[in-house]
């Protein structure tokens, strides 16, 4: 743990034990003196209990926190290819450039037709891009791919060709200056999405 988490694990130990702190003295930077520890009692016996009990709990923090962040980590992509790394990568490039387009139809941000078409086109080059990278041997963590990928191809494959179509619709109606067909194709779109993820993919 770093010097300030030394401090402020202590400072909860502290707290917890019901020992009264007070801030440090000014300019005092060692993170396990951040807080000085004032117990309230006159007996020595008490105090070095209380104190145990403090650095005890500060232990446990520190535990605490390597555990949890290493919960947290995500498995590595060890296949070679590391075509789940790549999809995902896609995916959120997906996010990028369509978080945008979705505040225009909601009137988040201004229409500004060429930014919109640029951002529709570039999603479009993306469209095509995710569906080749699920081989059979893809299906491992951390992918939050659902199995139904692989044991139904053949929805899978229909739901990426309703997305891909979807957004060529999108493309053309950012086209034109109809701003209400726009919004209905970027709902559209949405809806796709949506649909993938509700039978494709882990919440």
């Amino acid at each position: 743990m770093r010097a300030g988490e030394i401090g402020a694990a202590a400072f909860i130990g502290a707290a917890l034990s019901g020992i009264a702190v007070r801030p440090g003295r000014a300019g005092h930077t060692c993170g396990f003196c951040l807080w000085r520890l004032r117990p309230d009692m006159t007996s020595n016996r008490s105090t070095n209990r209380l104190f145990s009990r403090s650095l005890l709990m500060l232990a446990g923090a520190g535990t605490l926190a390597v555990t949890l962040a290493g919960c947290s980590a995500e498995p590595a992509d060890t296949h070679p290819d590391q075509p789940v790394s790549k999809r995902r990568e896609i995916f959120k490039s997906f996010t990028r450039n369509f978080e945008p387009i979705g505040q225009v139809a909601r009137d988040r941000k201004p229409y500004q037709a060429a930014e919109f078409l640029a951002q529709a086109q570039a999603l479009q080059k993306l469209a095509d891009q995710p569906w080749a990278l699920f081989p059979a041997d893809s299906n491992y963590p951390p992918t939050r791919a659902l199995s139904a990928v692989w044991d139904k191809p053949a929805e899978f494959a229909q739901a990426s060709a309703d997305y891909r179509q979807k957004v060529d619709a999108l493309v053309a109606a950012a086209q034109g200056s109809d701003l209400d067909r726009i919004k209905a194709a970027v709902s559209q779109v949405e809806g796709s999405c949506r649909s993938c993820h509700d039978a494709f993919r882990k919440p």
